[in-house]
């Protein structure tokens, strides 16, 4: 992985600094990523930056990671309270498959965030103080975890593609509304 995200910076990056005479120097395709290009995109420009050492390729891998649990984190403050919030961000950290992908430069630490984040933004949106605020601050509020929402899922597109990056949070999503609208407590969550 770090190799490619190497290759990555040398080619997209203009990174020429990070060119090894002993190994290849092309552009890796899909193929050979396995995977979308967020997660190598994002070592790459690590790389870039603060050039070929293992932290430079961790630390993006790492910002996503925080990134993830800060998301997590204003949903539940947001929705329930600071503590539950808290709780659930202690909770994804020291879950040991976020806690391990957050520390390797494997990159689906990339795709579980943008999954949070997308799930978090679009029940943000769905969700947020409804029947208690009215006016231009709740419809802005509102529009700003719709915003996170719709930038996690192309976060999650880039890293997955459409099934995981995109149709797992939205159908999450979607389905907790039907099963809302269904079980008659939509009254409290009209949109």
């Amino acid at each position: 992985a770090a190799d490619l995200a190497r290759r990555i910076a040398l080619r997209v990056f203009h990174a020429g600094a990070l060119e090894l005479p002993s190994a290849a120097s092309t552009l890796p395709t899909l193929t050979d990523l396995k995977m979308g290009e967020l997660p190598f995109t994002s070592m790459a420009l690590g790389f870039k930056l603060f050039g070929l050492h293992d932290w430079t390729g961790r630390l993006p891998l790492a910002i996503w990671a925080f990134l993830g649990v800060v998301m997590l984190h204003e949903l539940f403050a947001r929705l329930i309270d600071r503590r539950a919030g808290l709780y659930a961000a202690i909770a994804l950290v020291t879950m040991p498959l976020y806690f391990m992908q957050a520390r390797t430069m494997l990159g689906d630490i990339v795709t579980m965030s943008a999954v949070t984040i997308a799930f978090s933004g679009l029940a943000g949106a769905m969700l947020d103080d409804v029947g208690e605020a009215t006016g231009a601050s709740f419809g802005l509020r509102r529009m700003l975890w719709l915003l996170i929402g719709v930038l996690g899922l192309v976060a999650g597109f880039l890293c997955r593609g459409f099934l995981i990056g995109v149709a797992v949070p939205a159908l999450g999503v979607g389905l907790s509304w039907l099963v809302l609208r269904g079980a008659g407590a939509w009254k409290r969550f009209s949109l």
